[in-house]
């Protein structure tokens, strides 16, 4: 079985003898064995990662993002329910066509946070095994401490909630996105 298909059974399972099991898989996630998939898009968009392990916020974050002028005729939208699948959806890009631009993710997700998959994500940038993107961290904490802990592991920009047009718009133009 390969390190998604352990991963999948330990977080299937849920249970709390599973927390030490799921940590150290965390701690080992093997990059080199994402299998190679085929795209199953026949869209030349772009695409843009949210990720939150809920589900709500997601279908909020999603509308709010098609409300923005242009935004639905250059970009699909990738969902990723926690950071181990913002993983999987970024290597597998990488045997696609480096499409994905962006990656907007909430801070605090089951099995691993924002943070956590930014800093891997990161590695594997340095690597040269995926392309560059912008990761913007989406959060409610706003104290000092966690701005810089965030900022530490990767991400080129924190949003705090609530999460508005006017600052997705303002992403977007800082960041060339649009």
């Amino acid at each position: 079985m390969n390190t998604l298909g352990k991963f999948k059974e330990i977080k299937k399972k849920k249970s709390s003898s599973n927390i030490g099991q799921l940590k150290e898989f965390n701690s080992k996630f093997c990059f080199d064995e994402i299998e190679k998939v085929e795209e199953t898009s026949t869209s030349n968009k772009l695409k843009i990662i949210i990720s939150d392990d809920c589900e709500i916020i997601r279908s909020s974050f999603k509308k709010l993002l098609l409300l923005i002028k242009g935004f639905k005729e250059k970009y699909d939208i990738v969902e990723c329910g926690d950071g181990i699948e913002i993983l999987k959806c970024l290597m597998e890009d990488q045997l696609i066509g480096n499409k994905i631009k962006a990656v907007f993710t909430d801070e605090n997700m089951e099995y691993m946070n924002g943070s956590k998959a930014v800093t891997y994500l990161k590695e594997i940038e340095k690597g040269g095994k995926i392309h560059r993107c912008n990761y913007f961290s989406i959060t409610a904490f706003v104290d000092e401490e966690h701005k810089k802990s965030i900022l530490n592991s990767g991400f080129d920009l924190i949003i705090t909630k609530p999460i508005t047009k006017t600052k997705i718009m303002e992403v977007f133009k800082n960041y060339n996105l649009l």
